[in-house]
């Protein structure tokens, strides 16, 4: 299957235990076609906007939960009817979170050995941070690859989310958009609010069931990536469906292999 929409179960007998919600802190959930690179600690979304033309154009977003937004700034030019759900589209930027763009230092031990990497698929690949989309600098909390929420536990095929978890932490969090270096847009939610961030196949084309993975190739230097698309994943703990992200009724969560995070080497 093609798409990055899941279609297995909600739940299933024997399903192995899901992690618990951060206590004393907030999450930052990294859903879809999001690249991060070892050194830097940075994460980065390939532009796929205008992808190849058998393959569902991907979006950025970010989702929080719409009640616990304090103020906005900047946002009148996106979709009333999604930001009313919490889901604010991302012109191309750099994402500032407070506690979580700035710190003490990321933990990625366990998302270093476990995300899925690109070099796997293609061995010459060499990345282009300047070709991203998004950039997210991440300089504090621990940072987990998790399965899929609607994974089954003998299912290979299964997507990787990444989280940045952000403990200690007690302030309303504030997030900036800056585009070109300039903060153009910012969004205070309340302490205590985890936060989703999203490159994905929505809105959802049915008649485009190219090859999702290939938008990983607009992040590289030659502009595509070689080799065959991942169909499995690390056996890793499955992440809880809490989120926003999650709960919303539409076609927003990916499910398979070829859809989730990846690592690779840094840049040169």
């Amino acid at each position: 299957m093609s798409s990055c929409e899941s279609d297995v179960p909600k739940s299933s007998k024997g399903a192995p235990p899901i992690d618990q919600p951060v206590q004393n802190g907030f999450d930052v959930v990294f859903v879809g076609l999001i690249l991060f690179a070892k050194r830097d600690r940075v994460a980065l979304f390939p532009n796929g906007l205008v992808p190849a033309k058998s393959v569902t154009p991907h979006h950025p977003y970010l989702v929080v939960n719409p009640k616990r937004v304090s103020k906005e700034v900047g946002w009148e030019g996106v979709d009333q009817a999604l930001k009313d759900l919490g889901i604010y589209q991302l012109p191309a930027c750099r994402i500032d979170i407070s506690g979580a763009t700035t710190g003490g230092g990321v933990d990625g031990s366990q998302h270093d050995r476990d995300v899925p990497k690109l070099v796997d698929v293609d061995k010459t690949i060499v990345i282009d941070p300047s070709k991203a989309l998004i950039q997210v600098n991440l300089r504090n909390g621990e940072l987990e690859a998790l399965r899929h929420p609607d994974s089954l536990p003998t299912d290979p095929d299964v997507a990787i989310i990444s989280r940045l978890r952000v403990t200690d932490y007690t302030n309303p969090i504030t997030i900036d958009i800056n585009e070109t270096g300039t903060k153009t847009r910012s969004l205070e939610i309340q302490a205590y609010t985890d936060i989703a961030l999203a490159n994905i196949g929505f809105p959802k084309d049915p008649k485009k069931l190219g090859d999702h993975f290939s938008i990983y190739g607009a992040l590289t230097k030659k502009g595509t990536i070689s080799g065959k698309s991942p169909t499995t994943s690390p056996v890793v703990t499955k992440i809880h469906r809490g989120y926003r992200i999650f709960e919303l009724n539409i076609p927003i969560s990916d499910g398979h292999a070829q859809c989730g995070s990846q690592g690779c080497c840094p840049p040169p």
